[in-house]
């Protein structure tokens, strides 16, 4: 009996699939994610410490509350918050090429390894980059209307860089890919993603952002430190949550083209045409 991978789902089914492929291969996911969250460990600590580093003589304090922590340079402070915004920028592009090539992998079955998921990423970093520009665009420009503009842009929209990564297509294409997908099943997928929103505010938010709350009286007295335990409880965050955005973002593109394409139909043929007589195998795989 054929294996169904690829059929319909109720909303419960798709969030149970997502997590599941969260779960499942969070292992394979974390490992990408893990290379992302190390390096911008590292690279924000050391930012932070340069930026934040203490100058006697300057009359301005860096603040916990309204508790003065130390004076420091504002043309350092200033420089190091802007490089930290470039340098997320270009972290998260990358990192989601990663990581969804890597859902995607674990979705069909064809795990990818963490080697050929960085390279994916860094090769694939100009086209999320036209994407992601395109897609902020978008929703700029959709929010003039109303605020629910901006909603419905920035679900219609979302699926553009699953869209790359799986067909190929970019920028705009990608864009209209996503809205051709969305269509028709838009409050289904802003639900969704309202739903794992929520979770990955659970688990990838309020834990590290308590970890770090209770660091502030520790960072008082002992200031370097403090930032690069804070540092370290905010990279865990993004472990869990590239990886369930990730494995959320594949889940609900397969599900859509389920919906609107008969992909399953389209996987069925595809099965049944691989073990056909004649192609070097006898009979159907088992279920």
């Amino acid at each position: 009996m054929v294996r169904m991978d690829h059929q319909q789902l109720t909303f419960g089914g798709l969030l149970d699939a997502a997590l599941k492929l969260f779960t499942k291969h969070f292992v394979e996911l974390a490992k990408v994610a893990a290379v992302f969250g190390l390096v911008s460990f590292a690279v924000f600590s050391a930012i932070d410490l340069w930026g934040l580093k203490e100058e006697p003589l300057s009359r301005v304090f860096f603040s916990i509350g309204a508790e003065p922590i130390r004076p420091i340079d504002l043309a350092s402070y200033h420089t190091a918050r802007l490089l930290k915004a470039v340098l997320s920028a270009v972290f998260v592009i990358v990192a989601a090429g990663a990581l969804l090539r890597a859902a995607d992998g674990a979705r069909q079955g064809n795990p990818v390894g963490l080697g050929d998921a960085l390279k994916f990423g860094l090769r694939g970093a100009h086209s999320v980059t036209w994407i992601w520009f395109a897609y902020v665009a978008g929703v700029f420009f959709a929010s003039f209307a109303l605020l629910i503009g901006g909603i419905f842009a920035a679900t219609a929209l979302c699926l553009g860089a699953p869209v790359f990564v799986v067909e190929g297509a970019k920028g705009l294409k990608a864009l209209r890919r996503s809205h051709q997908l969305v269509t028709d099943n838009w409050w289904r997928v802003f639900g969704f993603f309202l739903v794992i929103g929520i979770i990955g505010l659970i688990l990838g938010s309020i834990v590290p952002g308590l970890i770090q709350v209770a660091l502030i009286d520790f960072t008082r007295d002992h200031f370097d430190l403090g930032i690069i335990l804070a540092k370290a409880a905010g990279a865990i965050g993004y472990v869990i949550l590239g990886s369930l955005y990730a494995a959320a973002l594949i889940a609900v593109y397969y599900d859509l083209r389920v919906r609107r394409e008969g992909y399953d139909v389209e996987r069925l043929v595809e099965q049944l045409e691989a073990t056909a007589p004649g192609e070097g195998t006898s009979g159907l795989p088992s279920s």
